[in-house]
């Protein structure tokens, strides 16, 4: 990831990698809590068949809103996956919401999380994210899963960027060109809001022009370290319940659809 975190708390992928390792701390407050708008469906691990889960995302056109500001007034427009489960821990509910909007020129996501126990990982390279506390966006452009793109974000908004084929091969090199986000921990956990130009997606789904209408395949997570310790596992947290008996978001069952 080529990226670094802005004195404003933004996220910009051309600003450099190292300042982005070395950032601690970005500007941003946390939004109140919340009525759902919508809630995601239920499906248990190992399910012979599992029907697609689809999440409108709302045009914010004209009305987009400032990723810097988690309680920005557009979020409520936006419909709300609230809670994300915790399939292979008893399907716990978690505290994680996260609602996406989308106008002519990006795609805006926000995550909001409480967590008692942050934590994260030192180090320069992008994979430390993934020894910590984070939220993660994959997309696809079908179920196959022969191409897909992956997201984890820590709360103090490193990325790990990383684009993969089913199943597990992954390819560390490739970069979000144009990702910006702005993140935060706080007293009950964090917030991470970013933005992603559409045009990723239209090279995603091979289309030009206004992507209304469209759909890809996407999965929301977050992965909850349970303390700071190497030893010490993780929760995890999913939109959708993966046809799974153990943890893994590399599947097609762990994808819904966004619906532009």
């Amino acid at each position: 990831m080529h990226g670094g975190i802005l004195p404003d708390g933004t996220f910009n992928t051309a600003a450099g990698k190292a300042e982005a390792q070395q950032a601690k701390n970005v500007t941003a407050a946390f939004a109140p809590e919340t009525t759902a708008l919508s809630a995601p469906a239920v499906f248990l691990p190992g399910a012979p068949h599992q029907k697609e889960t689809a999440y409108t995302v709302r045009s914010l056109a004209g009305r987009a809103p400032d990723i810097r500001q988690p309680g920005h007034a557009a979020w409520d427009r936006c419909e709300e996956i609230k809670p994300l489960h915790e399939p292979w821990q008893q399907r716990k509910k978690g505290s994680t919401r996260f609602r996406a909007g989308y106008d002519e020129a990006y795609f805006y996501f926000r995550f909001l999380v409480t967590d008692s126990l942050l934590v994260s990982v030192d180090g320069n390279a992008e994979i430390a994210v993934a020894g910590g506390d984070r939220v993660e966006m994959f997309f696809a452009a079908d179920s196959t899963l022969k191409e897909y793109y992956c997201l984890e974000i820590s709360p103090q908004g490193r990325v790990l960027d990383y684009r993969a084929a089913h199943y597990r091969q992954f390819d560390d090199a490739w970069d979000l060109e144009g990702l910006e986000v702005s993140a935060s921990p706080h007293a009950k956990g964090y917030q991470v809001s970013g933005r992603i130009p559409m045009a990723f997606f239209s090279t995603l789904l091979g289309k030009r022009g206004p992507l209304k209408g469209s759909s890809i395949h996407a999965g929301v997570f977050r992965a909850d370290k349970t303390g700071p310790g190497a030893s010490d596992g993780f929760n995890w947290y999913s939109w959708i319940m993966p046809q799974s008996p153990k943890p893994d978001f590399h599947i097609p069952s762990a994808f819904g659809i966004f619906r532009f």
